[in-house]
């Protein structure tokens, strides 16, 4: 009887088995997907992908690492002068505040370097990157005083002013270029005015005892130049203004309106601009040809095109520098106001050559050496793989005075 009553039972679960199987083919099995307790509106779905800033910006993170807090926060003040400059430094400040490099950054902008020194003399600005030859000129007229240098490879703190010419050019001796357009970086500048003023002076070209020096310019180079900065139309004919926008009003500046002002500026009015010579440092043109910079102007440009123009006569390869050059110019420097107390002077010291080691050794994080956004020079030149404290003249500044002393002679 009880084997019975097991058999009856069995068969009776087996029924109902079966009933609960057919009933879930018709219900889509609702009752299986409240036992294992799921359901489609918990169904994860996938994200679509998210920039690392958009990321931040979402959880609110951007601002809360940026917000002030605590006590008043030192700042070290950037005086900056186009809208590419602004830009480098705004991306800068925030980046070197998230790898807590204190001071913190800060960027301020005036239209021209003569602006930007009156700012930093007058406890609006604290720092500026700066060409030996405008070193002096802060030094002397706006009582600022150089603390940081930058620092290019082999050469450390120097780099060599060379006169640039085309290699089928007829041009063999500093002599044979009365007459000729000449390409300069801008006014007051080392590779591009002092170094080559200097030169003519001691070949007895132009006369030292004639001011303006830059109306002995203009009489040599009587083709035409590009001076950048120069307060004088002739010599201004060669430059272009901006040909990025075909802004005319930028003519001649001194920055990078302009798109013959500077190192790579001077060299472009040599290969596009009707210039004969220009007036650069060693590495310009290496670093302007070979397929090294991708502008449209300068893709197909060949090193082996371009030579040397030596002040003692001859040309020479662009790689022969250390023989065939105009004067060795101390490298770029930061200057701040000499009125700041020693312990503001070594902090800004400190936290420039910090960001300088930080974003050398991790350029994915921050480039701030080399091109941004396909814009050259920004706060520091290219070249530069290390910033390095100053402290007192150093030699080769020492001696670059002589070369100041005898430019300087009609001020």
């Amino acid at each position: 009887m009880a084997n019975a009553d097991v058999i009856k039972t069995i068969d009776e679960l087996r029924r109902k088995i079966e009933n609960l199987n057919a009933e879930g083919y018709k219900n889509h099995a609702q009752w299986l997907k409240k036992v294992l307790e799921i359901s489609d509106k918990n169904i994860a779905k996938e994200n679509k992908a998210i920039s690392p800033g958009d990321y931040l910006d979402k959880g609110n993170y951007t601002d809360i690492v940026e917000r002030d807090y605590g006590p008043p926060y030192k700042t070290a003040r950037f005086c900056v002068i186009t809208d590419e400059e602004m830009e480098k430094c705004t991306v800068l400040a925030a980046s070197a505040f998230t790898r807590n490099i204190r001071p913190r950054f800060d960027c301020v902008q005036e239209r021209t370097i003569e602006a930007c020194l009156r700012n930093i003399r007058d406890g609006g600005a604290d720092i500026i990157t700066l060409d030996a030859g405008h070193v002096d000129q802060a030094i002397k007229q706006y009582n600022l005083r150089p603390i940081v240098a930058e620092k290019y490879g082999p050469n450390g703190g120097s780099y060599y002013a060379v006169a640039v010419v085309k290699k089928n050019s007829p041009y063999n001796s500093f002599a044979d270029l009365k007459g000729a357009k000449s390409c300069h970086t801008g006014y007051g500048r080392s590779a591009g005015y002092n170094a080559p003023v200097y030169t003519l002076i001691k070949l007895d070209l132009i006369d030292k005892t004639k001011c303006p020096y830059t109306d002995g310019i203009l009489q040599y180079f009587s083709g035409g130049s590009c001076l950048p900065g120069a307060k004088n139309d002739k010599l201004c004919s060669l430059c272009a203004g901006n040909l990025a926008t075909n802004d005319k009003k930028s003519k001649c500046n001194l920055d990078q309106t302009e798109s013959y002002s500077g190192y790579t500026g001077a060299f472009r009015c040599l290969v596009e601009g009707g210039g004969d010579v220009a007036f650069v440092k060693h590495v310009t043109v290496p670093g302007n040809t070979d397929g090294k910079l991708k502008e449209p102007w300068a893709e197909n440009l060949k090193s082996s095109d371009f030579e040397l123009l030596c002040p003692s006569g001859g040309r020479a390869p662009i790689d022969k520098y250390a023989s065939c050059y105009l004067t060795q110019s101390p490298p770029h420097m930061v200057v701040t106001s000499n009125t700041k107390t020693p312990g503001e002077i070594e902090e800004l010291q400190n936290v420039l050559v910090d960001v300088g080691e930080q974003y050398s050794e991790r350029p994915d994080l921050f480039k701030l050496f080399g091109p941004f956004k396909g814009q050259k020079h920004l706060l520091f030149q290219d070249s530069t793989i290390a910033l390095e404290a100053v402290h007192g003249e150093s030699q080769i500044m020492k001696d670059y005075s002589n070369v100041l002393s005898t430019v300087n002679a009609c001020n």
